[in-house]
C-alpha cells in the first residue's frame, strides 16, 4: 500500500481527520508542514482519497515486482 499526494495538495490536513488507523500525519521541517505516510498503519479504507477536496490522494495497493515485501 502507498499514498501518493500530488502538487493539488493545498496542505488544509483535512484527510489526517478522516484516518482511522493514524497512518497519515503533520512533518515539520524547519518552517515548512507537510504530509507524511506510514504505510504500517494504513488499512486502505480509503477515506483520505475519499475526502480529499483536491483529489490530490491516491492510493496504490498491491505490490511491485516479485517481492512481495517490497511495496508498490
Amino acid at each position: 500500500m502507498a499514498v501518493d499526494i500530488n502538487e493539488d495538495c493545498n496542505n488544509c490536513f483535512a484527510c489526517i481527520g478522516m484516518c482511522p488507523t493514524g497512518a497519515l500525519k503533520i512533518e515539520t521541517a524547519g518552517d515548512s508542514r507537510e504530509l507524511s505516510f506510514n504505510t504500517s498503519l494504513c488499512s486502505g479504507c480509503g477515506l483520505c482519497e475519499g475526502f480529499c477536496m483536491n483529489s490530490a490522494i491516491l492510493i496504490k495497493r498491491g505490490f511491485r515486482g516479485h517481492n512481495p515485501f517490497e511495496f508498490a
